[in-house]
């Protein structure tokens, strides 16, 4: 299920994107989006674990950074990964099509899915926020990802594992900033 709202800056859950949001907006000013060097890791070392910057290219989006917090989420090295059309699995696959709306729309988005294993749930969320380096066209985007927690599924007692394959349900906003 994907749902098309808007989201306030103020209504996301998490502290950690509500700080990245706010950041990204700074460096924006009146331009469409903030290049990608008006953005310095030095002012938000707290976040750095759970950010990605995603090159635009003709074929998909290609992970030049990934931090340490969201490759122990998912579980695996996420730095030269390529989302492109190619992609099979469904949470990639919709996870490209919202990074496609934010480059087109030039807007941040907020995504929001529910993974499920054979005995774990983890529930993500996430913000897409473009970059331009010409002031025109998005070129980069900065995303920032948390776990807003894990639920064992009912009889089994058990804490989740990091990564939890299948997708159940899947959330895009656009958000307001």
């Amino acid at each position: 299920m994907v749902q098309r709202t808007d989201t306030a800056l103020a209504d996301l859950p998490d502290n950690r994107l509500r700080q990245l949001v706010d950041y990204w907006r700074v460096r924006r000013g009146d331009r469409i989006a903030p290049p990608r060097a008006a953005l310095d890791p030095v002012d938000i070392p707290e976040l750095l674990p759970w950010l990605s910057i995603l090159d635009v290219t003709d074929h998909g989006f290609q992970t030049r950074l990934a931090g340490t917090g969201l490759e122990a989420i998912c579980g695996r090295p996420l730095t030269g990964l390529l989302l492109d059309h190619d992609s099979t699995q469904p949470l990639e696959l919709t996870l490209l099509s919202w990074l496609r709306h934010a480059c087109d729309q030039r807007a941040p988005m907020l995504v929001q899915a529910t993974l499920a294993g054979p005995r774990t749930r983890l529930v993500m969320q996430g913000v897409i926020l473009p970059l331009s380096g010409d002031g025109d066209h998005i070129d980069k985007l900065i995303c920032g990802c948390v776990a807003l927690g894990g639920l064992p599924l009912p009889g089994t007692g058990r804490r989740p594992r990091p990564v939890a394959p299948n997708l159940v349900e899947f959330s895009a906003h656009r958000l307001e900033v």
